[in-house]
């Protein structure tokens, strides 16, 4: 028994404080590790309390429940009960996936026996390794956190898009890049950025020399070139049309004729996954005035 109480305090007390680490990057609120530190202690002393007085049942998991919004309450500073309850669910959640975590351990290294709603454990390895496992695993999930918010915050931005030009069609992805405020000065349309190696789906026949020499392709609709880039870094871009772009929105298709492009030798497909950047005019602008 005494074995079983020095692993529960140290093993609780690492496992506590880096759930509570957790829901603190995944929550993005500041945090002060002695706040941490000491909510991790309140949880392991209220944990090992209940070794003693044996709750069961409904008391138990009121029990669990009080403890664990206690912990939140002290590791974070929070000052209204929305932002409470978001810290408290996603320290639910980090602790349902730790708890994941913990019994693959257990079940993989040693032995598990549950008797009276609480949890023993033999394990044949040493609390070092048990530490590195739960670190490996906390790296893990706050990637996979931060892999889905960031695609879920890229896909806002994406759009499927056609581009219709001498009788070939293609079909793809754009992505709206606020950075990109371009617009022809000819015709004073915004300028859809498209990349060489998407470019040569349509227009195989261009040689790439005569773009690099800055020569006007004859193949191309109302070519020319302008200067992009800041002070200093001036470039050329080939500007160039094609017949029709169409772009589909969940509530609101449309189709812009002779739409206008900006060449780049930049991979944009291999970056984004996309071989379009939007103007976001083209997005939010008034389609009736800007496009006919």
């Amino acid at each position: 028994m005494q074995v079983y109480i020095e692993d529960i305090i140290l093993d609780n007390l690492i496992i506590d404080f880096i759930i509570l680490l957790i829901t603190a990057k995944l929550s993005k609120i500041k945090y002060k590790w002695y706040f941490l530190l000491f909510s991790s202690i309140f949880g392991v002393v209220f944990t090992t309390i209940n070794l003693y007085i044996n709750l069961q049942g409904t008391i138990l998991f009121f029990y669990k429940i009080l403890m664990s919004v206690a912990m939140v309450a002290i590791a974070f500073n929070i000052k209204s009960i929305k932002k409470f309850l978001l810290n408290y669910f996603t320290f639910l959640l980090t602790t349902f996936l730790m708890g994941g975590g913990c019994f693959l351990i257990c079940f993989s290294f040693g032995t598990v026996v549950v008797q009276n709603a609480n949890i023993s454990y033999d394990l044949a390895l040493p609390v070092g390794v048990i530490v590195g496992i739960f670190a490996i695993l906390s790296y893990l999930i706050l990637n996979i956190f931060k892999a889905i918010k960031e695609k879920t915050k890229l896909s806002n931005f994406e759009f499927d898009v056609q581009i219709c030009n001498n009788n070939l069609q293609i079909k793809t992805k754009a992505f709206v890049d606020t950075g990109n405020t371009l617009v022809d000065p000819i015709s004073n349309k915004p300028i859809t950025i498209i990349d060489y190696h998407f470019f040569k789906k349509f227009f195989k026949q261009i040689p790439i020399h005569e773009i690099i020499l800055k020569k006007t392709p004859k193949e191309l609709k109302n070519p020319h070139y302008i200067s992009v880039g800041s002070v200093g870094k001036k470039t050329n871009m080939l500007i160039f049309e094609m017949e029709k772009f169409k772009i589909y929105q969940k509530n609101n298709n449309f189709s812009i004729k002779n739409a206008v492009f900006g060449l780049t030798f930049v991979n944009l497909e291999k970056n984004l996954d996309c071989p379009l950047l939007l103007n976001p005019d083209i997005i939010n602008g008034d389609k009736n005035e800007l496009f006919s």
